[in-house]
């Protein structure tokens, strides 16, 4: 056997090789965001019932309505940290409940957490939203209809 054809064998192999080769096909990125409060709201572009500022109004979890024209708050979960019964606890625990809180219908939104001890209420938007009333099924919630001035939520 000569040696010239024996390295004429790879050659021929790369050749043969590359008329088969197939692109590799990009994985894809898993992107790690920062976690942040405010996010683009996931409420849908559809028309929700509206209630006015200043006056308590009730949500159930899923549900969501229009502030004024201004706000759309969605209930997204009500929070049960209540002792139960039959146990020991350090503290009683409290009904509360996570909202989202969007400036417009699919814009710009932000969670916010109540509790009806440690967080009855929370600025958002420039507006209070407070907790009026927790229960298991239901919130009632209210949202102020004068702006908060940045000055007043430092002190």
């Amino acid at each position: 056997m000569k040696l010239p054809h024996l390295l004429a064998i790879p050659a021929l192999l790369a050749l043969l090789g590359a008329g088969c080769a197939v692109s590799p096909v990009p994985s894809p990125v898993k992107e790690t965001v920062p976690p942040s409060t405010t996010t683009t709201s996931s409420v849908v572009e559809t028309a929700h019932p509206e209630v006015a500022f200043d006056k308590p109004f009730s949500l159930a979890p899923g549900e969501t309505v229009s502030v004024g024209g201004e706000l759309f708050v969605t209930l997204k979960t009500i929070n049960d940290s209540r002792c139960k019964k039959g146990t020991v606890c350090i503290w009683a625990g409290e009904l509360g409940a996570t909202l989202e809180v969007a400036v417009q219908n699919g814009g710009e939104s932000e969670e916010v957490i109540l509790g009806e001890t440690t967080a009855p209420k929370k600025t958002v938007f420039l507006r209070e939203i407070s907790l009026v009333k927790a229960g298991e099924q239901t919130v009632e919630l209210s949202v102020a209809s004068v702006p908060i001035v940045e000055e007043q939520i430092e002190s």
